[in-house]
């Protein structure tokens, strides 16, 4: 994947999440059913997804360049199940750190969700050199390739999309 596919990617996954939110702001904030998350609770997450990646390559490209840690066949399994087929399945718990801490008015919703998306574009230029293959961590999927994390950000967001429009 080169610079510019990765950033049309990341735009397309933060519009994703953006035109699922509802337009007011009582709606947005509301969990249509209780113990589920709430619109803006959803779009938070995505964002949160965007700021932990973009740190987490930050701090690969920061240090020595090292190859793909061993695979874990599950995650490995799971990983590439989840990017053939674009979709998520079921609706799997969030890790702690994941969960949206706050609820956040559309407007600062939207600034936020596009900030971190700007901090993970920041990165495309940098991490696209061909001198090396940086990977991350994620923790149902095992190491992922920068670009593996960017397809995955696009499923993870036309998954709460889905889930935003079905109310759940």
């Amino acid at each position: 994947m080169d610079e510019r596919e990765a950033i049309e990617k990341l735009v397309r996954a933060e519009r994703i999440v953006r035109g699922a939110l509802p337009e007011d702001d009582e709606v947005l904030r509301r969990a249509a059913v209780p113990g589920r998350w709430s619109p803006a609770e959803h779009a938070l997450h995505c964002a949160l997804v965007f700021e932990v990646q973009a740190e987490a390559f930050a701090r690969a490209l920061a240090a020595a360049p090292l190859g793909p840690p061993p695979e874990d066949l599950l995650k490995s399994l799971a990983r590439r199940a989840v990017l053939l087929t674009w979709r998520i399945p079921g609706r799997p718990e969030a890790p702690e750190r994941m969960k949206p801490p706050v609820i956040l008015g559309r407007e600062e919703l939207l600034e936020t969700l596009v900030e971190a998306r700007d901090r993970l574009i920041d990165l495309c230029g940098l991490v696209d050199r061909p001198r090396r293959e940086l990977w991350v961590e994620h923790p149902a999927l095992g190491a992922m390739s920068f670009a593996e994390s960017v397809s995955f950000i696009l499923v993870h967001a036309q998954h709460h999309a889905r889930l935003m429009k079905k109310g759940s």
